[in-house]
């Protein structure tokens, strides 16, 4: 049953039903003269993005977690890393999205339901929400042509910045160590050397996943 199972969000990929969104065209929003059908064109568009956010941020961990599960079932080290490494890296960007929009969106709640239910008596605008949530549905690198085209919010940041607004150090540190797996680094080597005592380095046949060992060190156990 839903909600019993730990990852029962995994569950919700197969519950989330083909959406087809629609924006009105800025041309034709303009001609709007009644802040009722302002405010209810404004918002649904508001609410719609929200949602795009909310079902392709669970397909997205989905995928991630199934890529993180057949790298397991294959002993492939390479593959399960890299899958651990995108969905902390996904779930960092859902977050960075979600905890700048929750909140002013609750603080007006009220104002937006009137809005949504076309009885809006006063213009509510959130140019920042807008931003965030464009940024998490069309940024990507720009090249320096298309910086001049677009609004900075199509400019995809650093990963890092999206790590950082999640704010657990461990997260970090476990990002760090995924990232030294994913590029060329010591750690990359893992799965093919390791050191002794007697000998400075070995390439071993040992099981990757049935080793334990200390990066660094000449320790196996």
């Amino acid at each position: 049953m839903l909600g019993t199972n730990p990852l029962f969000v995994l569950e919700l990929d197969q519950r989330i039903r083909g959406v087809a969104y629609n924006y009105t065209p800025d041309q034709d929003f303009l001609k709007v003269d009644s802040i009722e059908e302002m405010q209810l064109i404004y918002w649904s568009e508001i609410i719609q993005r929200i949602h795009f956010c909310a079902a392709t941020s669970i397909k997205r961990v989905k995928k991630w977690y199934d890529a993180m599960q057949a790298g397991y079932k294959s002993e492939n080290y390479y593959g399960f890393c890299s899958a651990i490494r995108g969905l902390i890296e996904a779930c960092s960007d859902t977050f960075y999205t979600v905890s700048k929009v929750m909140d002013p969106i609750c603080s007006e709640f009220s104002i937006i339901e009137k809005a949504l239910n076309g009885k809006a008596k006063k213009v509510l605008l959130s140019e920042g929400i807008e931003n965030e949530l464009i940024h998490y549905i069309f940024a990507r690198k720009l090249t320096a042509a298309e910086k001049r085209r677009f609004h900075p919010s199509h400019d995809a940041k650093q990963a890092r910045a999206y790590l950082d607004s999640v704010q657990d150090q461990a997260v970090l540190n476990l990002h760090l160590e995924l990232c030294q797996v994913s590029h060329p680094s010591q750690v990359s080597l893992v799965p093919f050397l390791l050191s002794t005592d007697e000998y400075s380095l070995i390439l071993h046949k040992f099981d990757v996943n049935a080793v334990k060992w200390d990066v660094g060190s000449k320790t196996t156990y």
